[in-house]
Order: C-alpha cells, then structure tokens, then sequence
C-alpha cells in the first residue's frame, strides 16, 4: 500500500469508516478512553491483508498497523472482541513500553478492563473445513480452571495443556467436557 493511500486510514480519533461499523469504531474509541491513551487511535492505521490466511486479525507494532485478514469480514459476530485483542497490543505497549509481554498480565487487565475475557488464540472454523461441517455436532471443550482458556476438539485431546500456564510455570492441565454445541 503506497503512503499515499495510507493516509486515507488515518482519521483523529477513529478508526477506519471503510472497513468498521460505526458501532464499532464507537466501542474502540470507547476502550481507548478507557485505557487512557487518547492519542493512540489517530496514529493506527487500519488495513485489509488478503495474503492473512489462517490469521483473522494482528497488530503490527513497527507500522502501527492492525492488519484484518478475510476471515474477519465473513465473520458475523466477535468482531468487536478482535479488534480489542488487537487495540490491547497496541495500548499494553504505549502504556508500558517495550518491554511488556505480548499477551502478559497487563495485557490481560486491559482486555478485562473491556469486558472480555483475556484470550491469547481465536478458534473460528474455516469455511467448507471438516470443523464447519460438523458444527453441530458433538464437541469437547477443553478449559482451563487457572485462566479460563478455551479450545474446542472433536474429540478428547487429554495431551493438550494450557500454553500461557505452562509459560508461567504451572502444569497447565484442562478440564475436558462434552458439549452439544461450540459457542
């Protein structure tokens, strides 16, 4: 994208009309606020990466650009919660400088602070894939007491483990139950 058009993504205060809801860029200045750091949205430039295939959405903090694969726009609901993953990144370093963990503690209050559950990974089926095929099906859900963690197996998967517990030096060990169907 030339830096001619980049500029076209950039509006004080806001983000990116062409490709978020007004409602949503409502919420996002409303994080913002409440995060305390006003200036950060005018200098986020937003846009849409085609080439993003397994990845819905990511910040990238050298460009200050949140980047939105095509999956996000197929999506239908949690939009909202994945672009305030993203923000978080954004607002967790502006706050706290380099240093802070990319999904660590400060991280983690910012998204809570949101009213979201703090969620390092985004599980959503890919189209025409044997998982959206059997949707409604049985599921397992893999939970993690400690953090809240969830993924979605068809299948008991006992060998996974929490992966930021692990990271932080617990055992990481989730509660398996069966479902009827993935929310």
């Amino acid at each position: 994208m030339g830096s001619g058009r980049s500029n076209r993504y950039r509006k004080a205060g806001r983000l990116s009309t062409d490709l978020l809801s007004d409602a949503l860029n409502d919420r996002a200045s409303g994080w913002i606020r409440q995060w305390r750091v006003p200036t950060l949205l005018p200098q986020i430039s937003l846009r849409r990466n085609d080439s993003l295939r397994t990845t819905i959405a990511r910040w990238r903090e050298n460009e200050k650009c949140l980047e939105l694969g095509p999956r996000f726009f197929r999506m239908r609901r949690r939009q909202d919660e994945i672009v305030c993953h993203e923000l978080a990144h954004a607002a967790a370093r502006r706050i706290y400088g380099k240093g802070v963990s990319p999904h660590g503690a400060e991280w983690r209050a910012l998204i809570a602070a949101a009213g979201y559950l703090p969620s390092v990974t985004f599980t959503a089926a890919k189209p025409n894939s044997q998982v959206s095929r059997r949707a409604r099906g049985t599921w397992h859900e893999h939970r993690c007491p400690v953090c809240h963690a969830v993924r979605f197996a068809l299948k008991r998967m006992p060998q996974w483990s929490c992966p930021e517990c692990v990271e932080h030096g617990l055992p990481g060990l989730l509660e398996i139950a069966k479902v009827e169907e993935r929310h």
